[in-house]
Parts: structure tokens; sequence; C-alpha cells
């Protein structure tokens, strides 16, 4: 991705975590879904510590995450190998040994009624699990791409539109060869600061062009051939002063009670979405 001109929304590469600060109460009862499929425990379920930090049965950890299990009972000793990842935990300590590298949590595994728990934190922190937690439905989910944990509008762009993915949970990415990086991209879709979505047109290839038109056909169902007319007159118009359009017919338009925008750059172009029925001054 190039360097851009201009103040723009910069977000951040990192991994999506939970904040872990309270999940419930003990003996709360919650779901577990791992990307958006229940998960039913047979033996023995999940619990909610005295911490308020869920405890998830080790072994369903592996056959969920198709990890290799291996314990050792007479160190009370877990080996979890997944891939190029190896990572082991001895029950009662608040620590795990990721690849040589020591991890600390704030809560410790457990052996509770012949079963050893895992905190679930040690998913995401190890195994690179990505972890939602919907206060509403009392549902941890985990993920293994951000496109099971991301909104809904995201997830009707990545069902809609070719080539996307996701960076993060908050970034998607667009390439016309199906390879789409931070640093190799046609267009990226994030949420913004002032605006809802920015959508960061990076080059006027006729794929990608059909690729934006495409996404606005999610957010502006009904009307996306004139937004799309709008959308090319700015990605074809005059850079202004600052790097700002300066461009009448494009300032503070409104189709379907969704706000539209742009601006032009010396090396692209951003459309602002609004927030369906969200005035902007």
């Amino acid at each position: 991705m190039k360097k851009w001109t201009g103040s723009l929304l910069t977000l951040s590469a990192c991994l999506l975590f939970i904040n872990f600060t309270s999940f419930g109460q003990p003996d709360q009862k919650f779901t577990i879904k791992v990307n958006s499929v229940p998960v039913s425990f047979t033996d023995v379920g999940p619990f909610i510590d005295e911490k308020s930090r869920i405890q998830i049965p080790i072994r369903s950890v592996s056959e969920i995450l198709e990890a290799k299990l291996d314990w050792n009972g007479a160190e009370k000793k877990v080996t979890i190998t997944k891939n190029d990842v190896v990572v082991t935990m001895i029950v009662g300590e608040c620590r795990a040994i990721k690849n040589g590298k020591e991890i600390f949590f704030d809560t410790c595994s457990i052996l509770k009624n012949g079963r050893t728990f895992l905190p679930l934190r040690a998913l995401s922190e190890t195994l690179g699990v990505l972890i939602k937690w919907d206060q509403a439905s009392k549902t941890a989910i985990l993920a293994t791409d951000y496109k099971y944990v991301v909104s809904d509008d995201f997830r009707k762009v990545l069902d809609n539109v070719k080539n996307t993915v996701m960076h993060n949970e908050e970034l998607l990415l667009f390439s016309r060869d199906g390879k789409a990086s931070l640093e190799h991209c046609d267009f990226s879709l994030g949420l913004g600061d002032k605006y809802y979505m920015y959508l960061r047109i990076e080059n006027n290839s006729p794929e990608t062009l059909n690729a934006v038109k495409e996404l606005l056909k999610v957010y502006y169902p009904n009307q996306y051939e004139e937004v799309y007319k709008k959308a090319l007159e700015i990605v074809n118009g005059p850079i202004g002063k600052d790097g700002k359009l300066t461009y009448s017919g494009t300032d503070n338009l409104y189709f379907e009670e969704r706000y539209f925008g742009g601006r032009k750059f010396e090396n692209g172009t951003v459309i602002d979405i609004g927030k369906e029925g969200e005035k902007y001054e």
C-alpha cells in the first residue's frame, strides 16, 4: 500500500483481542461458537472462574482447533501442537510456553472434576485464535479468520465482492489478483473517524472500479448506479488545494438516507460513506 498524502485515518494491524476485564459471574450460562457455529460439549462444558474468566476443557480445545494434544500425568503438563506452534502448560500455573517464549495470564489453568481446563485467553495469545465476547447473547466467539467476527456490513462486502479479505477487524482489502495484503491492494475499506466508513481507491483499473461498484451496492442498494457515477466524478476529477477535491456536485450528498462524499489525492481517491440515517455537518 502506497504512502498517502492528506489526513487519513491509520488503522492498526494488531491482532483482535477481547477486553478480558470481565466475562460474567461464576456459574453464569453462556454459549461458545467456533466460526459462527455453536459448540456442543458432550462430556464437561466450560465455566466462568472466580476471576470472571472463561475456562474451557482443554480436550475440547484440541478438537475445536484440530490441534494435537499430549498429556503428561506425572508432570501435569499439557502440550498443544498446531502447525509450527508448540504450547506447553502446567496445570495450576498462570503461564504458558509458546515455542520457547514464556507468556503470563491473569488466571491459571485448572483441574476440575478430573478434567483440565484452559483459560480462553490462552487461545488468543498462544494459538492466535480470534475471540469476541457478545455480552447481549452471552456468547464467546472463537474464530480462525476475521470474517467470522466482523460487523454485518463488512460481511456483506466479503460475500458480494470477489477478492476481498479482512486484514483485521476494522480493515477490508481488495486486490484484482485475489492476493490482497496491506502492501498489495487496489482498494481498502475501513471504519472512519468522522464518517462511518471510508473507501480508499488506489488505482482506476476497470476491475477495481467494477469491484467498487459492487461494494457501493451493499451500502446504496437502490441508488448504487447514481452513487457510482458520483464516485467516478471524484475518481476522474481534479485534485484541489491541499489534496482535497473542490468539485461542486459531490459535496454533502445523501442517498437512501446515507451520506456520500469524496476527496481526490495525487495517488488515489477516498470515498466517505455515512451511517444510515445520520446527518453530518
